[in-house]
């Protein structure tokens, strides 16, 4: 495994690391005096070490890898919550499409049957392309239908019994 820039460069003396490490880890307020200060070193001697081993160029390339991992640790975070709300708006639509197609329709009313179902779909639209945007890939699969039942047939089937049941009282 290669050598990490951040890491004990071949000649460095433990002294000039450890001041290293310090002005590593002081973080965006870092400063050569401040390094000189604590460790009771002269600024000459900070600044030799400095200069003589890249510490500007080594917490730049510090800093990016911070970076580098805190992004992959966020984009990690967001596809969990994603799957959770897919899984979430999957529960949803379950919801919507067993009140749609269960026996009795009085249930749930059909207005709010339909503003259910209608809001998952949005929110699992909204929230799959985001991650086709998100990871610049084409969506594979898309939508699931309810045992091989598109929404469309599901809606119009729980339309006609609403409108049989209601010609029936």
């Amino acid at each position: 495994m290669a050598q990490k820039p951040w890491e004990r460069m071949e000649g460095e003396s433990a002294k000039a690391f450890e001041a290293f490490r310090i002005y590593r880890d002081m973080g965006p307020e870092r400063n050569l005096r401040a390094v000189a200060e604590r460790l009771g070193k002269s600024r000459a001697i900070i600044e030799r070490w400095s200069s003589g081993n890249q510490w500007v160029e080594r917490v730049r390339a510090y800093d990016n890898d911070l970076e580098r991992a805190a992004h992959q640790e966020a984009v990690k975070g967001v596809r969990e919550m994603q799957k959770r709300h897919l899984g979430m708006i999957a529960k949803m639509q379950h919801t919507a499409m067993t009140a749609l197609q269960g026996a009795n329709p009085n249930a749930m009313k059909f207005k709010d049957q339909l503003a259910f179902l209608s809001k998952a779909m949005e929110m699992e639209q909204k929230l799959r392309t985001q991650m086709v945007s998100d990871t610049a890939a084409a969506d594979e699969g898309g939508r699931d239908s309810a045992a091989g039942t598109s929404l469309a047939d599901v809606i119009v089937a729980a339309y006609q019994r609403r409108q049989r049941n209601e010609s029936d009282n």
